[in-house]
């Protein structure tokens, strides 16, 4: 059954849109559904094309928009769920994030430093 469209609005220091931003679900692409100009066009919603998008907005003023084929966006940070049973089908470990490294460093840009790493 097809998923129906919702309209989320997120605010906050997190990879998502800018203060205020709209973030549609589940809304196939329409060219007059789509409002204004933009700066920056992302293709596809995946933590490479969401970071761009959020460094972009946050550090540069851009407003950005994001284009993703799937029904919502995440890239490989789904799940989906059969009966009784839930799967994660994105990364499960990210190496190289101590203190300094480059991985980290754009983690912490992204985020504004607020993900707590384990030892």
């Amino acid at each position: 059954m097809p998923r129906r469209p919702r309209l989320v609005r997120r605010s906050g220091a997190d990879p998502r849109p800018a203060e205020g931003g709209l973030v549609r679900i589940g809304r196939s692409y329409r060219q007059h559904g789509i409002d204004g100009r933009f700066d920056a066009i992302v293709i596809g919603s995946g933590i490479g094309g969401l970071s761009a998008a959020a460094l972009l907005a946050r550090h540069a003023g851009r407003r950005v928009l994001v284009l993703e084929r799937h029904y919502t966006a995440g890239g490989f940070t789904h799940t989906f769920a059969r009966p009784g049973y839930e799967w994660d089908v994105g990364v499960h470990y990210v190496g190289q994030t101590r203190p300094g490294t480059l991985l980290r460093r754009a983690f912490d840009a992204i985020t504004d430093g607020s993900l707590e790493w384990a030892d």
